[in-house]
């Protein structure tokens, strides 16, 4: 899956917490990374994770789309 966040500054931050959190984070832009998330299905790995990076993000006052 693939993240974009609005400030591609906060992406460094982003990847911290996801890698805090257990998942494997790799840029492969300014503004975006590919997570690999550990769950049972990928439905599953897309709906928490898009719940984490959208919580994050508005905590820090940027914007996410999570891309399968």
């Amino acid at each position: 899956m693939t993240i974009r966040i609005s400030d591609g500054r906060l992406l460094g931050p982003l990847m911290e917490a996801l890698q805090d959190a257990g998942c494997a984070a790799a840029r492969v832009g300014d503004d975006r990374c590919r997570v690999s998330a550990v769950a049972t299905d990928e439905v599953q790995a897309y709906l928490e994770l898009r719940f984490f990076a959208r919580a994050w993000a508005l905590g820090h006052g940027a914007d996410v789309q999570v891309e399968v």
